[in-house]
């Protein structure tokens, strides 16, 4: 009989042992996947609030006063890329909406003179782990979140550096 050793496929040891190295790869990459993602999400949280805040200032060198994320959208002053409840159009009112892992309000009372904005991550650690605070002073502030997806950041909070 001829040998077959060239025919031969792999041994149950050398499946279980590549099985063991895909899972250790796998082990480490995936927090780090995570991390990265509440990372980016913070990045374009940061970004979004940076718009509107460059959108509020034009809009009161130009009307001399603040609008709604709704007026600021439809005027092209900035795109906030978000469905909010209940319509921002309506005044003295917190507006909500979600958008980058996150969980957003805004108010701009009716005397159009102010404006504040905070957020909070949806899932804290999975999709942010800060929370950040605007308001018509371009400040934008940030404070560590919770478990409880509690809006922590506030106008006392560190400033963004």
């Amino acid at each position: 009989m001829a040998s077959r050793r060239g025919e031969r496929g792999f041994t149950l040891i050398e499946i279980l042992i590549v099985i063991a190295l895909i899972a250790v790869l796998v082990a480490i990459a995936v927090p780090q996947l995570v991390k990265s993602k509440a990372a980016g999400n913070e990045k374009a949280v940061v970004s979004t609030m940076k718009g509107i805040v460059n959108g509020q200032g034009l809009r009161l060198s130009e009307r001399g006063q603040f609008g709604t994320l709704q007026e600021l959208s439809q005027d092209n002053y900035v795109e906030v890329g978000a469905t909010m409840t209940p319509p921002s159009a309506q005044l003295n009112l917190t507006v909500a909406f979600e958008k980058a892992g996150y969980k957003w309000e805004a108010m701009t009372p009716t005397n159009r003179q102010s404006w504040t904005m905070r957020n909070a991550p949806i899932e804290y650690t999975k999709t942010g782990k800060n929370c950040f605070f605007v308001n018509e002073t371009g400040v934008i502030r940030q404070a560590e979140g919770n478990s409880q997806n509690a809006y922590t950041a506030s106008v006392t909070s560190s400033p963004l550096q």
